[in-house]
């Protein structure tokens, strides 16, 4: 299902809910990955999707956040998909965990990307810059990985 988001809260609170996601996708993964350094590789892109999360709650309580009202932008603010993600299945491969969290973490990027111009100059703007920049490294390390299979 795609929306159109107005409001800098529930922007924000989307991409809050796609890092719990993340966070929850990487810990499935690490319970079905038996392989020790695929483990903590996934354990450390959990850490950084909880950090991602803790600053996006900070942006939003912080005092400018508040000050943004609507984005001044002209015409409609880009349509999102919100779609509930599928989870992944308890029989998953190593090849099906990171072709799924590539997924994810592609989609990410694209939601990140689709609301830098509306908040440039801003707070927001300034720390989705950085998380897309986060995700596409995560995206990179999950490539790295399935090219190794």
């Amino acid at each position: 299902m795609s929306i159109e988001l107005y409001d800098p809260f529930e922007i924000i609170d989307v991409a809050i809910g796609r890092e719990e996601m993340s966070v929850r996708i990487y810990a499935d993964a690490q319970k079905i990955v038996k392989d020790a350094k695929s483990r903590q590789v996934l354990s450390r892109m959990q850490n950084e999707e909880m950090r991602h999360k803790k600053l996006l709650v900070q942006v939003k309580s912080s005092k400018d956040f508040g000050k943004l009202g609507k984005p001044a932008v002209s015409g409609k603010l880009p349509k999102v998909n919100v779609a509930k993600e599928k989870t992944l299945r308890k029989d998953a491969t190593i090849k099906d965990i990171l072709l799924f969290a590539i997924g994810h973490e592609e989609r990410a990027i694209d939601y990140y990307s689709r609301y830098l111009d509306v908040f440039r100059g801003t707070s927001i703007g300034e720390l989705f810059g950085r998380l897309k920049s986060e995700e596409e490294q995560h995206r990179e390390q999950l490539e790295l990985m399935l090219s190794k299979l």
